[in-house]
């Protein structure tokens, strides 16, 4: 029944605390807690620290939970295509990060960060109600893995012209009640260039490359391969006066024919 009028109301309150054990080391804490009319109460909470090796040097890491609820959408559906389901609970995560970040000069920075997160009640929005064979949400049995690394370096090649080069590796995987899938959807690799270029006081330009992995979807009950894509997109701005800027955009520069979710 589109015809539905629906409401929760959430009432948080979140506290948190910075600051230095030693000119070198500095720390953050922080939680927060949610009542929700609709959901049990949530509490959660971050740690994180950082350690300055050197001025140029710094290792970093963080500990935290989180806690998403499900939507209207998913709990009482969307018109006849998406039927609700309104037992659904919350998700809720543990979530790790390890990391560096070196400046070498004014000119190169190189970051890296290895990351893990074990998440229970993940919430598949394509699944297939039972009863009348049409799309629902629910939540998923088990625990849902996701780990991986990425890297980031910023290179001044010139005073105006600056490189940034990006990768990420995540290895993300979810229970089926025997043992481990890989989750759908979910790229392994994904990488990026992008060029910042000012012509002068008065041009500005950006080329971004952005390359997506292969990656597993569903058309039910089979699984599906989407290939690897890549797309580049093409930024200009140009400050004409004082008060007139124009601003020229081109996506998908090259044409590419890609696909994100099957069909």
């Amino acid at each position: 029944d589109p015809n539905q009028e629906r409401r929760k109301s959430t009432k948080s309150i979140a506290v948190e605390h910075r600051g230095e054990l030693n000119s070198n080391i500095s720390y953050a804490a922080s939680s927060r807690f949610d009542n929700n009319s609709e959901f049990k109460n949530a509490r959660t909470a971050k740690i994180e620290f950082v350690y300055k090796l050197t001025n140029n040097q710094r290792i970093r890491a963080a500990w935290g939970t989180a806690s998403k609820n499900p939507t209207f959408t998913e709990r009482f559906g969307y018109y006849t295509n998406f039927i609700g389901n309104p037992q659904l609970e919350p998700e809720r995560s543990k979530n790790f990060e390890l990391g560096f970040d070196i400046d070498f000069d004014n000119n190169h920075s190189f970051s890296g960060t290895f990351f893990k997160s074990i998440l229970e009640n993940e919430i598949n929005g394509n699944a297939i109600d039972p009863i009348t064979f049409g799309f629902t949400a629910k939540n998923i049995e088990g625990l849902s893995k996701r780990e991986g690394f990425e890297f980031n370096s910023i290179l001044v090649l010139q005073q105006n012209l600056k490189l940034n080069l990006a990768y990420t590796y995540v290895d993300s995987v979810q229970s089926n009640n025997v043992g481990y899938i890989d989750e759908l959807r979910r790229p392994r690799n994904t990488a990026s260039m992008k060029i910042l270029w000012n012509l002068n006081q008065y041009s500005f330009f950006n080329l971004n490359a952005q390359y997506t992995d292969e990656q597993i979807d569903i058309v039910f009950p089979d699984n599906v391969l989407l290939h690897a894509y890549t797309t580049v997109n093409f930024d200009g701005s140009f400050l004409l006066n004082e008060r007139l800027t124009l601003n020229l955009s081109v996506n998908n520069l090259l044409d590419e024919k890609y696909e994100e979710i099957y069909g």
